[in-house]
């Protein structure tokens, strides 16, 4: 048996309750001005992607184990 690797499936772009979102998040860590400023540079900037071990490795988090024996 062999094992399918899922699809990711990722829009273009965010969509417009991406932002109100991410300014939420960003409130509890910095001030208003910041936080408008931010979501602001959001906008404009072009989307990106990147490989999830390499996310993971910015953020300092580890991978999960293999929950399939592999």
């Amino acid at each position: 048996m062999s094992a399918q690797q899922p699809t990711v499936q990722r829009l273009d772009a965010p969509e417009d309750h991406d932002y109100p979102a991410a300014a939420s998040y960003l409130s509890l860590l910095a001030d208003q001005a910041l936080v408008e400023e931010l979501v602001g540079r959001l906008r404009a900037a072009q989307p990106a992607s990147f490989k999830a071990k390499d996310i993971l490795r910015s953020a300092g988090l580890a991978f999960a184990p293999d929950r399939l024996g592999r």
